[in-house]
């Protein structure tokens, strides 16, 4: 006896250190991630707030439940505690954003936790049929499984099939390359994971038992838990790699040894941690082997850490002595930001969040105002012709610098790149924050280059200033100019003089349509664990200074320059004309800039 509460006494004591260990390690590291500021508007169809032409199932990172259908399980207040899991029904919890079930199911089809019992398995696939009726393209992953120690229900797969139907996503590997819209309208993975009966046949209408793969640590212990898991995530190939779902289950399990055996308190130890532990696989560079990650009692703060994983936040900067008028276009399948237009004072910036995978292109608009008789709003440079802030699905009218985005291409990679295709109206810059170990780097256009625009290219305000430059096609149109029809090939449209000088201008950034070898950059996308992109205006405020040509007219009054750019990313040692920054109470300071 005393043996056994002395073993006791010193696993309480390996919980409260453990419980200390974790909070120790978020409050040391936090648990920010990219796109971690990101809440979805609607958590029960934030899938098709998602690009679907775009977004491939081994991008999706899927919110988990562990033990699904134990809301009542059991009898209240005897057994219940025991095996209970999760609070909300199965519906409820697709509602809250869940998408992966884990139920377990008994000879006569009822759903069970060990020797505890709850409901037909009917409720639950009702459950799901109900909620995929009043959604579109959501897809859910169902895994049913025989529990241990119980035989399998008889002919169980037929019954799986008859129930779900046409709704079945068919067994086959290549279906985690495939984008959301090329399974739709099938909208479930049915994972059948007999204890005795022959698993399901690849190919057919049913996934078997390794299509969904864990490594279950069973313990209550939370630290071990937490480092176990990161553990054997890294050990994983990334997502786009493997034909089958790899789950990480942020859990702690009560011990039939320990004095605590309800499921609450025990996995109360872990659960509130699953940021930190999307965090960490961040830091660890493991971010891509993570897909599946379940929970007990999950809540909406579970269901937003991984929704964020599938996004990436642009920081919006207006470094100009002037205000500036950010308008932001997502491309033909991708999904509008949370703000298509809005002002921004010098000084100012705005967080912008875009799901993964996103294209589109950000731009400022300047000297805008109400006109007097309509009460529409207009912008001398980038006017995107909407009549108000919000662009609301218009693009830029030329000209205007463009920054250009493809987010999570090709499923892993960012590209981007500043673009005068469509002529000049401000420098820009756009610089990954963090990525630097994966050689993520900066691109600009920090020259002035309405101060050395030719007059046929001018635009001019009020008087003789220079506002924007237009680029040859924007001015003359002609075939040549505009790489289109003769010349719509890179080998048959090529540099010309007036797309030379803003290449001379600006060595970085998009001087004609073809003019890929210099100007696009790219960034794995797990590979910026700062928080996304910032896309800054005026980088460098020397820009505001006349050189050799008439100053704009928004810098009338400032004060002179001091030569100096803001910029916010990593140094590129690789690259070589990468800017090196270091950071001054918050500020940060360009040093040995090259060109």
């Amino acid at each position: 006896m005393g043996g056994q509460c002395s073993k006791q006494v010193q696993h309480c004591k390996a919980v409260a250190y453990e419980k200390r260990a974790l909070r120790d390690l978020l409050d040391s590291c936090g648990a920010a991630f990219p796109g971690s500021d990101h809440f979805p508007a609607d958590r029960k169809s934030w899938m098709s707030a998602l690009g679907l032409g775009e977004l491939r199932l081994h991008q999706i990172v899927w919110p988990g439940t562990h033990d699904s259908a134990t809301d009542s399980i059991g009898i209240p207040c005897i057994t219940r505690p025991f095996a209970q899991c999760q609070s909300f029904s199965v519906y409820g919890q697709l509602c809250l954003g869940a998408r992966l079930l884990d139920v377990r199911v008994q000879k006569d089809r009822r759903v069970c936790h060990g020797s505890l019992v709850s409901y037909p398995v009917d409720r639950v696939l009702d459950d799901v049929k109900r909620f995929l009726e009043e959604t579109k393209h959501e897809l859910v992953v169902l895994e049913l499984r025989t529990e241990f120690g119980h035989e399998d229900p008889p002919d169980f797969d037929k019954f799986l099939v008859e129930r779900l139907g046409d709704f079945l996503i068919p067994h086959d590997e290549a279906v985690f390359a495939k984008t959301v819209a090329e399974v739709l309208p099938r909208r479930v993975v049915c994972v059948w994971k007999p204890r005795k009966a022959a698993p399901p046949a690849a190919g057919g209408p049913l996934w078997g038992p390794q299509c969904l793969r864990d490594h279950w640590i069973d313990t209550d212990l939370p630290m071990t838990k937490f480092e176990n898991n990161l553990r054997r995530l890294g050990e994983q190939n990334p997502a786009a790699e493997r034909g089958y779902f790899y789950r990480v289950e942020n859990t702690a399990t009560p011990q039939a040894d320990n004095p605590v055996v309800c499921v609450r308190p025990v996995t109360g130890r872990i659960r509130q941690y699953a940021r930190l532990f999307i965090s960490q696989a961040f830091k660890k560079g493991i971010a891509d082997r993570l897909q599946v990650l379940s929970a007990d009692f999950i809540d909406g703060d579970f269901i937003d850490a991984c929704v964020a994983v599938l996004s990436t936040t642009f920081t919006v900067i207006n470094n100009c002595g002037y205000d500036v008028w950010p308008g932001v276009l997502a491309n033909a399948g991708s999904s509008a930001l949370d703000s298509t237009g809005f002002a921004l004072a010098p000084g100012e910036s705005r967080a912008l969040f875009a799901p993964l995978p996103w294209s589109g292109r950000l731009w400022a608009r300047t000297l805008c105002s109400a006109d007097s008789s309509s009460g529409r709003f207009v912008c001398a440079t980038g006017d995107c012709g909407s009549g108000a802030v919000a662009c609301g699905g218009a693009g830029a009218v030329p000209p205007a610098t463009l920054a250009e985005f493809t987010l999570g291409g090709a499923g892993t990679t960012d590209f981007y790149d500043v673009s005068l295709v469509d002529g000049f109206n401000l420098p820009v810059l756009v610089a990954p924050l963090g990525g630097a170990g994966a050689g993520c780097a900066a691109t600009w256009c920090a020259a002035d280059v309405n101060a050395v625009c030719p007059p046929e290219l001018r635009v001019a305000a009020a008087g003789s200033a220079a506002v924007a430059c237009k680029s040859a096609c924007g001015a003359f149109g002609t075939a040549r100019y505009c790489c289109s029809e003769e010349f719509g090939s890179p080998a048959a449209c090529g540099p010309t003089p007036y797309s030379e000088l803003f290449k001379t201008a600006c060595p970085r950034a998009y001087s004609y349509a073809y003019d890929d070898a210099s100007s696009t950059f790219t960034c794995p996308t797990a590979a910026v664990p700062g928080g996304g992109y910032a896309v800054t205006f005026c980088p460098e405020t020397t820009s505001l200074e006349p050189k050799g040509g008439d100053r704009n007219p928004e810098a009338t009054g400032l004060p002179s320059a001091n030569g100096t750019m803001v910029f916010f990313g990593s140094a590129n040692s690789a690259a070589g004309d990468v800017p090196y920054l270091h950071q001054f109470g918050g500020v940060f300071a360009l040093v040995n800039f090259y060109f």
